[in-house]
């Protein structure tokens, strides 16, 4: 999937690669991914990630459980959802809404 801007992506339980657009929105809801939503040309400052129903501690929970390698980050959630951030080594709270 390509999007020009502003585009609502949703995690859902089976793998999706999907290339950003601008200000885009890229949402995992808990309970009903678990599946891996790859993301191609992430920017911060312009394009976000939404975690919804993950509790307080959602972000941190995230971050914490970033791998960085070759060049991309690789977030694991509580659900087991997995989000590739490709291009993306450096990731902050700055980046969730």
């Amino acid at each position: 999937m390509t999007g020009a801007a502003a585009d609502y992506i949703a995690a859902g339980s089976g793998a999706a690669l999907v290339f950003a657009g601008s200000h885009d929105i890229f949402a995992a809801v808990n309970g009903q991914a678990g599946g891996v939503l790859s993301i191609v040309g992430f920017a911060a400052g312009s394009d976000v990630l939404q975690l919804q129903g993950y509790g307080a501690n959602a972000v941190a929970n995230a971050l914490a459980s970033a791998v960085v390698g070759g060049g991309s980050t690789i977030l694991t959630l509580s659900d087991a959802t997995r989000m590739v951030l490709y291009g993306v080594t450096h990731l902050t709270a700055a980046s969730f809404i």
